[in-house]
């Protein structure tokens, strides 16, 4: 296919997608699908939640991208999942077109977090966005597993279903952009006022610094302590008593899964039973497997040690996470 001869500029915080669905509407009289696929060759979703998609690839050669990793880290979702994923895998991300038979890497348990597959946006961000740019779009940040409320416009919460009619964004064919009233039904959308606990806006505050800290997709500042951080920190409890270790597992899960509940910290999961939760969030699969989990599974962790135990927490890496 020839390169497009018409690329509309991507504003900052826009997430990739958010701009090829606004070209899509820039191009297209009648039928966005059909114009995907005359664009890229595809019809699939257009959709975050999968980190890493052959839509991209397509479009960045059809855009005549050059800088493919600034574009990953800073308007794509990579920036922040770089943290929990292998060097191999970030190398793969940025040069997938060199590795077309490679298997790419998969992040574990996207599926349990409450906003997966859902676009949402802020509607002051919306009506700010028209008014600097021209038009609205939809902001990598407000996209985050850890994001409740808009970064900018921190007492309002992010807009994830109509108000009135619970209809849910998951494809931009049918919402190239965010608007004030629901392209369902019509209803003008409001927003809620945010109420949230200190540690709620800690954990959001920390995923907003895992996705904007680094300069390079290939050295993410925080991997160590991001994959091995909640390790240390547990056999820095342990000290010389490894035969009771299993005892002292099962004290911390259960501190662990007091303090998530009475801080209301489960809303940034999808409704399911305590049991089926402590089985994501649990203690001993973080430290067998710890990229074989849930990157909320260490964040959590690791600001519970940092309230409970700060001076393990201190001492399991120079570079940490300041609450």
């Amino acid at each position: 296919m020839p390169s497009f001869t018409f690329a509309p500029s991507i504003y900052p915080d826009e997430h990739y997608l958010s701009r090829f669905a606004r070209f899509l509407l820039l191009t297209s009289t009648y039928d966005l699908p059909l114009q995907q696929r005359k664009s890229s060759g595809d019809n699939s979703s257009i959709n975050f939640f999968d980190l890493y998609q052959p839509q991209y690839y397509v479009l960045f050669d059809k855009f005549k991208e050059i800088d493919v990793e600034h574009l990953f880290r800073e308007h794509t979702l990579a920036g922040f999942y770089s943290h929990f994923i292998r060097y191999q895998e970030r190398e793969t991300l940025i040069k997938s077109q060199q590795y077309k038979n490679q298997k790419l890497p998969f992040v574990p348990y996207l599926t349990m977090h409450r906003h997966a597959r859902t676009w949402r946006y802020c509607l002051s961000c919306c009506k700010s966005d028209t008014t600097n740019y021209g038009t609205s779009f939809w902001h990598v940040s407000h996209q985050l597993p850890t994001s409740t409320t808009c970064d900018k416009h921190t007492q309002e919460t992010l807009i994830d279903a109509c108000n009135v009619c619970g209809y849910q964004v998951l494809d931009l064919k049918n919402s190239p952009v965010p608007t004030l009233n629901c392209t369902q039904c019509g209803s003008m959308q409001v927003s809620q006022k945010a109420l949230l606990n200190e540690e709620i806006i800690c954990i959001q505050n920390q995923g907003l610094l895992l996705h904007s800290q680094s300069d390079s997709l290939k050295e993410p500042l925080y991997e160590y302590l991001m994959t091995r951080g909640v390790c240390s920190i547990f056999a820095d409890l342990i000290g010389d008593r490894v035969q009771s270790s299993w005892m002292l597992a099962e004290t911390l899960q259960q501190q662990f899964m007091t303090w998530l509940i009475e801080n209301e910290l489960t809303l940034f999961f999808k409704p399911m039973t305590i049991t089926a939760l402590e089985k994501i969030l649990s203690l001993e699969k973080l430290n067998m497997r710890p990229r074989k989990v849930s990157p909320m599974s260490h964040i959590l962790w690791l600001r519970f040690f940092e309230l409970f135990y700060p001076e393990q927490w201190a001492n399991c890496d120079e570079s940490t996470l300041t609450s």
